[in-house]
């Protein structure tokens, strides 16, 4: 690694949020113990984040009832040297990753907050964001829209179509600045917003986000058919060795 490496990887700091109950998945196990090709998706998740370079400090949020149940049945064997906090999360996003933020070190300069069920995020997109926020102070991966979107009512008729110009899907991991985020996170608390994503919080709070080309292959596992396609993936990157 450059001298430029070394220096960041000591003060960026990632926060592994697997707080969802995984209804929508189906099972009785929560979608992020799911196994994805033999390995649990958070293993698998875990397992990403610590691969960058970048990366010093892995701080993991899980729901406080599955801490001493799923986690350490099915992650705790494999956790990384890196993973230095597990967190029990709170009833919100917001107060899960807020908890995972408080065990992050003072020392650390940068956060990367990540989505526990995008097991598939690669190394290289996970040191673009983290260069980006190092540059600009918040950075988030998307992919432009190509689909037309419509807005549509409660009874699920059309109102109208949305412009797709300037429109992306934002994915994580989304990566600021330590003091940005601390900033948008207390704003937030004080005035009750919680938002869809850090990205919301941190714009609400009057700072600049800077949105890079994510990965197609980085999906959030969310439905059945989500595993499928991660394990194609999978296979299809076997292939290729």
């Amino acid at each position: 690694m450059t001298a430029g490496r070394d220096e960041h990887t000591l003060k960026t700091a990632a926060i592994i949020v697997a707080g969802g109950s995984g209804s929508r998945l189906g099972g009785e196990i929560p979608k992020q113990y799911r196994l994805l090709k033999g390995t649990p998706v958070l293993v698998r998740t875990i397992d990403a984040m610590s691969r960058a370079p970048s990366v010093g400090l892995i701080v993991v949020v899980v729901p406080e009832a599955e801490k001493a149940g799923f986690f350490d049945r099915y992650c705790e064997p494999y956790l990384h040297e890196k993973v230095g906090a597990v967190r029990a999360g709170g009833p919100t996003r917001l107060e899960s990753v807020a908890r995972g933020l408080s065990a992050v070190d003072e020392s650390c300069d940068l956060v990367a907050v990540h989505d526990g069920v995008r097991p598939l995020v690669s190394v290289e997109l996970i040191e673009r964001c983290i260069m980006e926020a190092e540059r600009s102070g918040a950075a988030v991966p998307g992919i432009p829209l190509t689909d037309t979107i419509k807005s549509v009512d409660k009874h699920r008729k059309i109102i109208s179509t949305v412009p797709r110009e300037g429109l992306w899907a934002v994915q994580t991991p989304q990566v600021f600045r330590r003091d940005i985020l601390t900033a948008a996170y207390d704003k937030a608390f004080r005035e009750g917003f919680s938002g869809t994503d850090d990205a919301s919080l941190v714009e609400r709070a009057g700072f600049s986000v800077t949105v890079i080309e994510g990965s197609t292959d980085n999906l959030k596992i969310t439905y059945e058919k989500d595993i499928m396609r991660a394990e194609a993936i999978l296979s299809a990157e076997n292939t290729k060795l």
